[in-house]
C-alpha cells in the first residue's frame, strides 16, 4: 500500500534555538543552531548528521514517506518561506528543496494527511505579535503544482485567536 508508513528507522532532530547564558531579561540573546543529531532505532547515542542550510528555528516538521519536511521557521532577523525535505541515508543527511509556502511563516502548526501536507498560523515576521490566518495545503504526489491556500475555505468558528482590545 502506497501511503503505509514505514517503520521508524531513526529519529531526526535540529536547527532551533537557545538562551545559553542567562534568561533574556537578564541580557542573553538566542543562539540559533544548523546542526541536525540522529538517534538511529535501538540506538542509544546521538550522533552528528550534517546541517540546515543556515541557523534556523520555529519551523513546522512533518514526518513524510520519504523523510522529514522542514517548512518555513526562522531565525532572529527574518522568517522564512523554504521548504526543505529532510532524508537520513545510513549516515547523513540530505536535503532537497521543495516549493516554498508563499509567505514567510513561523510558529506555524499542520498536518499530514493522506499525502496533503497542511501548515496553518504563524508568524510573518519575527516581531509578530499576532498569528496570520493562514491556511496552505501541498499535494506530496504532485509538489511541482506548489502549495494552494486555503484561506477563503470555511474554517470554524474561533479556530483563531482573535485579539479585539
Amino acid at each position: 500500500m502506497r501511503n503505509r508508513i514505514p517503520p521508524l528507522r531513526a529519529l531526526l532532530v535540529g536547527g532551533d534555538a537557545n538562551l545559553p547564558a542567562l534568561r533574556p531579561w537578564e541580557g542573553c540573546t538566542k543562539v540559533w543552531h544548523n546542526s541536525l543529531f540522529v538517534l538511529e532505532k535501538l540506538g542509544n547515542v546521538w550522533r552528528a548528521a550534517g546541517r540546515l542550510p543556515h541557523p534556523a528555528g520555529h519551523g513546522l516538521s512533518v514526518a513524510v514517506l520519504e523523510g522529514v519536511l522542514l517548512i518555513g521557521g526562522g531565525d532572529a532577523s527574518e522568517i522564512f518561506t523554504r521548504v526543505l525535505l529532510a532524508r537520513w541515508y545510513g549516515q547523513m543527511v540530505a536535503n532537497k528543496n521543495l516549493p516554498p509556502v508563499p509567505m514567510p511563516l513561523a510558529m506555524h502548526t499542520g498536518a499530514l494527511l493522506g499525502r496533503i501536507v497542511y501548515a496553518v498560523g504563524g508568524l510573518e515576521q519575527p516581531n509578530a505579535t499576532a498569528a496570520r490566518k493562514a491556511f496552505l495545503a501541498l499535494d506530496l504526489d504532485h509538489p511541482a503544482a506548489s502549495w494552494r491556500d486555503l484561506e477563503q475555505a470555511r474554517v470554524p468558528t474561533g479556530w483563531f485567536y482573535e485579539d479585539k482590545s
